[in-house]
């Protein structure tokens, strides 16, 4: 499919036509994307994860065909299933929910080296408290608008020599406080909690680090 507009934020998130492509990783709970596009208002790279969780009414999913077909995002509201852009109806004879996206997280080695973004859309993303600290944003209302969050990752991904042995310390944005506490952050990747995974699921699902510092899994 021939993609129009520009791969950047701001009127081009919205308006331009490239649809994102994705793979299901074997055996994990995570989809990559393998082509940029937009969908949902945000702005997927190649190489960005998601990370899936339980399916619940009104959030971004990924379908996957029941047979031939690519995999493609999508939501399912008043028990009907939609596809991603467009909201166009989604026959559950054709296509199945493998999961709902809980959060985006994109290498910051990827931002630092390849002049990626450091932000997944507009509207406005809340640190976590550590990410806070971090990036020194002291301020009394932490809510940071997508203007404000790319030039901060970006500088934190050079700055940290993502090349080096030692990876840079990892970064959640949340859309709400409790997105932003909800998942560990992962070393070297900025994460973007799109809403809080149910309290059924546990967070070492997708790896990263414990509160107290312990490291899991990837």
């Amino acid at each position: 499919m021939f993609c129009t507009g520009v791969q950047s934020l701001g009127v081009g998130l919205v308006n331009h036509t490239c649809v994102p492509h994705f793979k299901l990783l074997n055996n994990q709970p995570i989809a990559v994307v393998t082509r940029w596009g937009a969908a949902a208002g945000l702005l997927f790279q190649p190489g960005d994860r998601l990370l899936l969780g339980p399916v619940w009414e009104d959030q971004l999913l990924i379908l996957q065909p029941r047979g031939y077909g690519s995999i493609m995002l999508g939501r399912r509201e008043n028990g009907r299933l939609l596809a991603e852009p467009g909201r166009v109806p989604a026959s559950p004879v054709r296509w199945s929910p493998a999961g709902g996206v809980v959060a985006v997280e994109r290498s910051l080695e990827r931002i630092g080296s390849a002049g990626g973004m450091g932000t997944l859309g507009l509207g406005e993303w809340l640190p976590a408290p550590l990410t806070q600290q971090i990036l020194s944003e002291k301020s009394d209302t932490p809510q940071l608008d997508w203007t404000a969050v790319d030039p901060l990752v970006r500088h934190h991904s050079l700055k940290q020599g993502t090349a080096s042995d030692t990876l840079p310390s990892g970064l959640v944005f949340g859309r709400t406080v409790k997105a932003a506490r909800a998942l560990p952050a992962r070393p070297g990747w900025v994460r973007f909690v799109l809403l809080p995974p149910p309290a059924t699921v546990h967070t070492p699902l997708w790896g990263g680090l414990e509160q107290d510092g312990h490291r899991e899994a990837s």
